[in-house]
């Protein structure tokens, strides 16, 4: 009975390895910003012709618990303009991608995976007071 539950045990953890492995290797690559949706709480406003991209550099997480990315993001919002620059490094835990400065960062940044296709991410991220949706295309 014992080998038989330790035997699901690594069959799960296997398996849960194996998705996230496969989300990041979707993720891997140049993004380019197409288009984003931004809520203040009362207004939404898209902004179809943004600027910006993100970058999820190639990584195993059998070795590394973390990845490494880049983005950069500029897009106009209720005729203000708004531009981000950001590295650090990331995970994918189930559908959500946690986003941190580096290893001394305890506390993540989280966006939501609505949808990763081979060449289309969206990521929606709740705000204090509604929320930002990121269309991205490779």
């Amino acid at each position: 009975m014992k080998k038989i539950i330790m035997l699901a045990a690594i069959t799960l953890v296997a398996v849960s390895c194996t998705k996230e492995q496969r989300s990041v290797n979707k993720l891997e690559g140049t993004w380019t910003l197409d288009k984003i949706e931004e809520n203040d709480g009362s207004v939404t406003v898209t902004d179809n012709d943004p600027n910006g991209e993100v970058t999820f550099n190639k990584c195993k997480l059998a070795k590394d618990e973390f990845c490494t990315y880049s983005s950069t993001i500029s897009y106009e919002f209720n005729g203000n303009t708004f531009e981000f620059s950001d590295a650090g490094e990331y995970r994918v835990q189930d559908d959500e991608i946690q986003f941190r400065e580096d290893a001394e960062d305890n506390s993540y940044d989280v966006a939501t995976i609505e949808e990763l296709k081979n060449k289309e991410l969206v990521v929606y991220q709740a705000e204090d007071e509604g929320y930002t949706r990121l269309y991205y295309i490779k």
